[in-house]
């Protein structure tokens, strides 16, 4: 069947039209530089989670980690979120961060020279399954580490608009 009406023809202007917005709107996005404001935002950002980070309790005063002995210290991470944080919830809450401080990235840029970082998921937060494997891994790392550091939390399934929770127990498969 034959379009005679001209229909796809206005269609096709429209999309090639769209394109080349888009195109254009991408040019100037790179063209204004925005790396220092960015830098500036973020480490505004870091400070205040810092300064605004609540410790319930610090027994037996683990907290700040020590700046560690060198070559004898190591230090476990444990958990999912270590390699992919969570820091939203799901829904209208979603953000597209430009820059993103990643646990694990800052816990090694952060350890002394000598010290070992080791990391294990310790559990599948994405598909919200336990994982006997990655837990006895996460078992074996902690108890040969000096420190441990756990990264816990609730995966985006739990964490979305219109989910009210009755508890506020972890995930079973972080609860072993």
């Amino acid at each position: 069947m034959l379009f005679r009406s001209g229909a796809a023809t206005r269609v096709t202007a429209l999309i090639l039209a769209a394109q080349r917005r888009r195109k254009a709107t991408r040019a100037a996005a790179a063209a204004t530089n925005l790396g220092p404001l960015h830098a500036a935002n973020h480490a505004l950002a870091r400070r205040a989670a810092c300064e605004s980070a609540v410790l319930l309790k610090n027994e037996p005063a683990v907290l700040p980690l020590a700046a560690g002995a060198g070559s004898e210290t190591t230090i476990a991470v444990v958990g999912g979120f270590a390699t992919c944080p969570r820091y939203q919830g799901a829904g209208s809450s979603h953000v597209n961060p430009h820059t993103l401080d990643v646990p694990l990235q800052a816990i090694r840029d952060a350890a002394p020279a000598g010290t070992e970082v080791v990391f294990v998921p310790g559990y599948d937060a994405a598909r919200c399954r336990s994982d006997a494997r990655a837990a006895d891994a996460a078992v074996t790392a902690a108890q040969r580490a000096d420190t441990v550091v756990l990264l816990a939390g609730l995966p985006s399934a739990d964490e979305a608009e219109a989910i009210d929770r009755s508890h506020a127990r972890l995930p079973a498969q972080m609860r072993g």
